[in-house]
């Protein structure tokens, strides 16, 4: 698929570039990716050129993930990210995707990732691209827990073991999901 760029209220998304790389690693060497993101940690510059270059053009080249940078509307600056991922787990028998993101430490706290986060949802519903979303995170990450339920997605489960893609370490994961047709409202039944 070709790269689309998506406009919120406050901001812009689109492709992630090599203008970013300094400022993508300096975000993903935050102490705050080592425990609660997939990311390699540590994170090196290289990780971040390997990621622009490479693994963002390859998630739109393959329609397999498709990843958007969060800027000010107006400004180039980088804020966050966010993306979707269609998911090949056997378990996900409807062809879900699932909806990450992450924002640069001293941009939290605004609502911008759910604003942009929203929109990319909105975008697969209305692309048809996403039947389902899912969402998951390590048990205890309280500010992507807050967006999701924000978003309207509902509380699954928590299951034990390893986070898929994070460290050896032990920790459990929480599962939610959001259909089309769900009340976006905000839903009971989350663990905190």
């Amino acid at each position: 698929m070709k790269p689309v760029a998506l406009r919120t209220e406050r901001l812009v998304l689109d492709l992630p570039v090599l203008a970013d790389v300094d400022l993508i690693a300096e975000y993903c060497a935050d102490p705050v990716f080592e425990h609660w993101m997939t990311t390699p940690w540590p994170y090196t510059r290289e990780h971040a050129l390997g990621f622009v270059n490479e693994y963002v053009t390859a998630g739109w080249q393959q329609d397999r993930e498709f990843t958007w940078a969060l800027r000010p509307a107006g400004s180039r600056e980088l804020l966050g990210m966010v993306g979707i991922r269609r998911e090949d787990d056997p378990r996900w028998t409807d062809g879900q995707w699932n909806l990450g993101y992450w924002m640069g430490g001293p941009n939290r706290g605004a609502g911008l990732t759910t604003e942009a986060a929203r929109a990319v949802v909105d975008w697969g519903f209305a692309e048809g691209i996403a039947p389902r979303y899912r969402w998951e995170a390590v048990a205890g990450n309280l500010g992507s827990l807050a967006i999701a339920r924000r978003l309207g997605f509902t509380f699954l489960e928590t299951t034990p073991g390893r986070a898929e893609g994070m460290p050896a370490q032990r920790s459990d994961t929480w599962h939610a999901e959001l259909g089309p047709d769900d009340d976006r409202a905000v839903k009971p039944g989350w663990p905190v």
